[in-house]
Order: C-alpha cells, then structure tokens, then sequence
C-alpha cells in the first residue's frame, strides 16, 4: 500500500510538470521578455506586429516601466503594455481616452470629449454603439493602435481594465 501511494505521488508530479511545460509553451508571449532588466526597475519588450507603426516598429525593443503606476494611473497619449486575463499576448497600444471621459461613435469617426480623434473604419458593433455617448468606467481605458489600418485596439474588444495594465512604454532612442 505504501508504495502504490508514492508511485500515485510520483505520477502526479511528473503530471503536474508535463502541464506546467506544456501551459509555459503555449502561453508565451508575443512580446518577448529579454533576459536583459535594467536597474531602474524597466523591463526590455521586443514589438511584435506593425499595430503601432510608424512610431514603434516590428522588432523594435522597448522598455517597459511596471512600476510608474502604482504611483499614477496612464494619461492620454500614454503608450502602454497590457494583457487581458484570457489572452496569450501582451498587447502595446496607445492611451486615447481616459476613466470619465465621454467617447462617441458618429459615423466613420470617434470623438472624445466632443473632440474628433480619428477616423474609424471599422468597429465592433456588438461594443460600440453608433451615435450614443458614453463615458469612460473609473479604472477602464480606451486605447487604439497607432496605424490606422490596423484595428486590434478598443474599438474591436472594449476596454482595458487598469488591473491589465503592465506598464508605461518608454521609447527607446
């Protein structure tokens, strides 16, 4: 008895491993972590995808500061690297509208704060409502992609809750 429960132990440990390499294997992310981490507390990110052309390149690498909001919450215009619960990837997109912010969809265009921001081709409208403002939930932010072809942003799956968030992307020069 006492060595078929430790063969039971021993198999549920080599489970237990074989889960955990496999769970790594499939959930590596699309921005890859460098092995390098600076001393001021930033983490190096390599950009995968050309969402946020021109200003940040496919390949590029970036720091990532995953401290600087637990002093301070993302501002507009802020760059910043998140990833939701379900999903595999960490995402960058840019910061277009923040928690109490009125955001309107009217026609082929987004306004925030009555102020047109772009120019929006597409959008899910099982989100979105055309032409019904709405503001901003506290601790939600409304991002989008910095190429305007592009729309794997806000307008596609909402909002990016703040506990999402990684952190500030700060360009490299």
């Amino acid at each position: 008895m006492k060595n078929s429960l430790n063969l039971a132990w021993v198999f549920i440990v080599i489970v237990m491993v074989v889960f955990g390499v496999g769970y790594f294997l499939q959930n590596k992310e699309r921005l890859e972590l460098s092995k390098e981490n600076t001393a001021d507390l930033t983490k190096l990110y390599r950009i995968a995808g050309a969402s946020m052309e021109p200003n940040y390149k496919n390949g590029e690498m970036v720091k990532v500061d995953e401290n600087i909001y637990q002093k301070s919450v993302p501002s507009h215009g802020d760059v910043i690297a998140f990833k939701f619960e379900y999903a595999k990837d960490v995402i960058v997109k840019r910061v277009a509208a923040v928690p109490g912010n009125q955001l309107l969809f009217k026609e082929n265009e987004i306004f925030i704060n009555n102020q047109k921001i772009s120019t929006a081709t597409k959008y899910n409208y099982a989100v979105w409502k055309l032409n019904s403002p709405m503001v901003i939930p506290e601790n939600m932010y409304f991002v989008l992609s910095d190429n305007p072809a592009g729309w794997e942003d806000s307008r596609k799956w909402g909002f990016v809750p703040f506990k999402a968030i990684i952190g500030k992307v700060i360009k490299n020069n």
